[in-house]
């Protein structure tokens, strides 16, 4: 039976003047007899930034939810594990707005944990070579605040989706010193997703 997977990505924000996440999803290769792969783009907004994919997950949700984000000062993959109930940060979203010291949902958990089989994807990256590691913390912006709001929602709808973040390092087309190019990220990706047939 062939598997749906949502892969998010964001547009540009802050200073950068490109983001891999928005382009990458072209360069995924990927056996159509098994994987059924979608694409949404995500705006970098504290107020209308799960919106787009809140929609999706109510209305056709799918087997494997992986959001992407750029993570600028990284040089490889990024497993992240988990989401905490935070935002914090001086940077602004797209539309100029601030948030610090605040709680994603006054009421709600203090964090969630990835559900995506990251051990497997972690055996499957060192098999090929593919440089990456685990981390600890999505950050306090707007990918981490994706993060919760995303498997809060699965959680509280009780979907049979397996959800997770990954970020990503920033690709030759917006750091010419990059170790990957935007087609050599999605050939890491693509290996990223097998473990999850």
């Amino acid at each position: 039976m062939t598997k749906k997977i949502l892969i998010t990505g964001f547009p540009t924000f802050h200073t950068h003047k490109s983001n891999p996440t928005e382009s990458v999803f072209e360069y995924i290769n990927f056996d159509p007899k098994i994987f059924n792969l979608e694409k949404l783009i995500l705006p970098v907004s504290f107020e209308n930034g799960f919106s787009l994919l809140k929609t999706k997950l109510s209305h056709d949700p799918p087997d494997v939810l992986i959001m992407l984000g750029l993570a600028a000062s990284r040089s490889e993959i990024s497993l992240e594990r988990v989401a905490i109930n935070l935002l914090h940060c001086d940077r602004k979203d797209n539309i100029g707005k601030v948030i610090q010291n605040t709680k994603i949902r006054v009421d709600g958990k203090a964090a969630f944990f990835s559900t995506l089989p990251l051990e497997k994807i972690a055996h499957k990256l060192t098999s090929k070579n593919i440089p990456f590691h685990f981390s600890n913390t999505a950050g306090t912006y707007i990918c981490n605040m994706i993060f919760y709001q995303a498997l809060e929602f699965i959680e509280q709808s009780k979907l049979n989706t397996l959800a997770g973040f990954i970020h990503v390092p920033p690709t030759k087309e917006l750091l010419p010193t990059a170790r990957l190019s935007i087609k050599e990220l999605g050939h890491e990706l693509s290996i990223l997703i097998q473990p999850l047939t």
